[in-house]
């Protein structure tokens, strides 16, 4: 399979409720078994061995090797990348909704479903958000509140992702200032000027679920893709 162009985001979008994703999980190695095993519940374990499967069945395609032979390392703070390849990648995964992020730059993504997830914002506000964020979502009714923090942690988390830090930046020192629509140049208090990162907001069908994705190229062309019926990759 081609790797995409020069600036472009291949965007994988995956339904983990689908069972014949089992098939991928023949290519996970022990390492990866163990992981599955320690999560609490068969739920659990039988998503992320699919995510892990798939993950590794579209990088072999763009690799042309075996998904087995797919070799990962893994950062300082646990961003995983592809040994002695050019070609980056970010997966995020929520329920059952999975997005995967192919480049040839530095590349983060997040997707959150809410539906059916209580979730008391005010703590979380005071925890992640920045200070003209909690202003500004303090005058909005509590529908609204709660679909603009997600909008803006689906933004922050993509962005952590791409830098590989993790949650180890105070996300209360995130801003974002709009560049065009559903584009958001990310603002980084107390750190150096550099390449600016940009966010951009991804449509999604579902009202409960929200994705973005982070890269230091605003006009960066997305390409949605998928697995076929069959299980192998198609653009």
């Amino acid at each position: 399979m081609q790797t995409p162009e020069a600036q472009e985001i291949a965007l994988w979008q995956v339904d983990l409720d689908d069972s014949r994703l089992d098939a991928f999980a023949a290519s996970l190695n022990r390492l990866e078994n163990d992981k599955a095993d320690r999560f609490r519940s068969l739920a659990l374990q039988t998503r992320y061995r699919r995510s892990q499967g798939v993950l590794r069945q579209i990088l072999s395609d763009y690799l042309d090797v075996p998904p087995a032979a797919v070799a990962f390392r893994h950062g300082a703070f646990g961003k995983p990348s592809l040994a002695g390849q050019a070609l980056h990648f970010n997966l995020s995964h929520s329920g059952d909704a999975m997005l995967l992020a192919v480049a040839r730059h530095a590349v983060g993504v997040d997707v959150e479903q809410c539906a059916g997830t209580p979730l008391d914002l005010d703590p979380l506000l005071d925890l992640l958000c920045h200070a003209d964020e909690r202003a500004a979502m303090a005058a909005l009714a509590p529908d609204q509140r709660r679909q603009q923090f997600y909008q803006l942690w689906t933004r922050k988390e993509a962005y952590l992702k791409a830098l590989g830090t993790g949650l180890s930046v105070d996300c209360r020192l995130l801003s974002f200032a709009p560049v065009d629509t559903g584009l958001w140049r990310m603002r980084h208090e107390g750190t150096p000027a550099t390449i600016p990162y940009y966010c951009r907001d991804l449509p999604h069908g579902d009202v409960a679920s929200y994705a973005a994705v982070c890269s230091q190229q605003p006009a960066a062309p997305l390409s949605l893709r998928c697995l076929s019926a069959a299980g192998s990759p198609r653009g």
